[in-house]
């Protein structure tokens, strides 16, 4: 996240230090004869820094990362330049995407970070999903979006970090890169595009009935932690309801 957001929203206007360094360092080891990091000019930064309105983040799910061995190929890349090991823990709950785990207490933790690292900038949410097998009754997805929006009201009420919106991925059937819509089904209402066809009418069993009348009994047994959620400022209104469990 420093790497692109230093330039543009740190008050030294350049790349972390530590990017710089590392960056300098095995692009030497590889024999080049200037860094692969592009070093800016004054000029340069003069001309990046500070032009932003917002930042937009994507918040998906959180890695860990542990010290790794230093790689003597002569090729380049992030991996190497990194020097690091991403890992997520196995206890954390999947979805139906190998590198999604459900870990909501990172989206507090970034977003508290970006605070105090940028001088607290105007945050908007652009992506936030958890992906499925297209279930109709789907149990896990509003599981995720209740603890995850739960974690983004403690960074905006407890850590006063300043969240002007929030954008859930996807509304709708999502046609995901060189995979299709078969893939990966994130969609809060799916539409019909999976069978080729636009709509179709879901034909609920007799399962299905009863999965959602005991979701609903329990929803009713719930006590609210909050009733009404994100209101940011008079422009801007996210609004739906936290439910804990």
């Amino acid at each position: 996240l420093g790497t692109f957001a230093n330039p543009i929203y740190h008050a030294d206007g350049n790349y972390p230090k530590i990017v710089r360094e590392r960056v300098d360092n095995v692009s030497r080891q590889e024999g080049y004869l200037q860094s692969r990091l592009p070093v800016l000019s004054p000029p340069e930064i003069e001309y990046i820094q500070g032009t932003f309105d917002f930042l937009g983040l994507n918040i998906y799910t959180t890695y860990l990362v542990k010290d790794a061995k230093e790689e003597t190929s002569e090729k380049s890349s992030l991996k190497k330049d990194m020097r690091v090991q991403l890992y997520q823990d196995e206890k954390w709950p999947k979805s139906n995407s190998d590198w999604l785990r459900v870990v909501p207490y990172g989206v507090r933790k970034v977003l508290k970070w970006i605070k105090d690292k940028y001088d607290d900038p105007d945050i908007i949410i652009t992506e936030n999903g958890f992906s499925d097998k297209g279930e109709i009754n789907d149990i896990n997805r509003i599981r995720y979006y209740q603890k995850y929006l739960s974690s983004l009201l403690e960074a905006i009420h407890e850590d006063q970090v300043s969240v002007k919106a929030f954008a859930a991925w996807s509304l709708i059937d999502n046609f995901e890169w060189n995979r299709g819509y078969r893939s990966v089904r994130t969609q809060l209402h799916e539409i019909g595009l999976t069978f080729r066809k636009f709509f179709r009418e879901v034909q609920l069993t007799e399962r299905h009935r009863r999965e959602r009348e005991e979701w609903a009994r329990k929803r009713r047994n719930w006590d609210r932690k909050w009733n009404i959620v994100i209101f940011v400022d008079e422009s801007h209104l996210v609004c739906t309801t936290i439910l804990d469990e």
